[in-house]
């Protein structure tokens, strides 16, 4: 069986038609997957609801790790908005968006990123994709437009 487990880092602003499609082809190349989202109204939100309602035949098993922000006004709540039986899902304690950010990626073998545009300062989803790249994690881009680097 291929597993991987998944860190997730993106935009408030949420996902495109073609950062999704992406998102589950990359997904199907798996049959177990833990995913790591941080709970944030946007790509967060987004990849768990796709998890829930829009996975396609693999991967067959599928499990989410929230990890909220300690700051609960970008926050998604998706644990109670997106109750599910097929799904296993555990929520961590709250943590400063920083320190999140950093375990995500330390809890992760990948960390797939899904940002808004090129990178730039004072991002936190650039901020997550550059401490992966010096702790030796692998960063998968999901482009806007579809593209996967």
């Amino acid at each position: 069986m291929k597993e991987i487990i998944i860190g997730i880092t993106g935009s408030r602003d949420g996902f495109t038609e073609a950062q999704k499609e992406a998102f589950l082809n990359q997904l199907s190349l798996y049959d177990v997957v833990e995913v790591h989202h941080g709970d944030c109204v946007g790509v967060d939100e987004g990849i768990h609801k796709t998890l829930l309602e829009e996975k396609k035949e693999t991967p067959k098993i599928i499990r989410i790790q929230i990890h909220p922000p300690s700051d609960g006004k970008e926050r998604a709540f998706c644990q109670k908005k997106y109750e599910s039986l097929d799904v296993l899902v555990h929520s961590f304690a709250t943590e400063d968006y920083l320190e999140r950010n950093q375990s995500i990626v330390k809890a992760s073998q990948e960390l797939w990123a899904f940002p808004s545009g090129p990178e730039k300062q004072r991002s936190g989803t650039w901020a997550t994709i550059r401490y992966a790249r010096k702790n030796g994690k692998p960063v998968k881009l999901f482009w806007r437009d579809g593209r996967v680097e």
